[in-house]
């Protein structure tokens, strides 16, 4: 494979590593700031007095904080693969 052919499939490469970064970017933060407003709104809503409504509101953080933290730890993941993409990519086989 030529050199030329090489840089044109890395470039290729490079540039959808990038569309899907950003597409997963965005769709990240959209669904952290959905979960965001949608918290402030439980919160507006709570009746403080009810015990019963403290009991749902600690229901509902038991069950979509484990899912924030996954969206962090996607998130940590999807760096490292892209990163592990681009060496490979820079390096080439072999590593370094």
């Amino acid at each position: 494979m030529s050199e030329e052919n090489l840089d044109a499939a890395r470039r290729a490469a490079l540039d959808g590593v990038e569309r899907a970064e950003r597409k997963a970017r965005r769709f990240l933060i959209a669904a952290a700031f959905a979960e965001a407003v949608l918290f402030i709104a439980i919160v507006l809503v709570i009746d403080i007095n009810s015990s019963t409504h403290w009991l749902i509101f600690l229901c509902a953080c038991l069950v979509y904080g484990p899912i924030a933290f996954g969206m962090v730890a996607l998130r940590a993941y999807m760096d490292l693969s892209t990163k592990r993409v681009l060496s490979a990519l820079q390096f080439g086989p072999g590593g370094s």
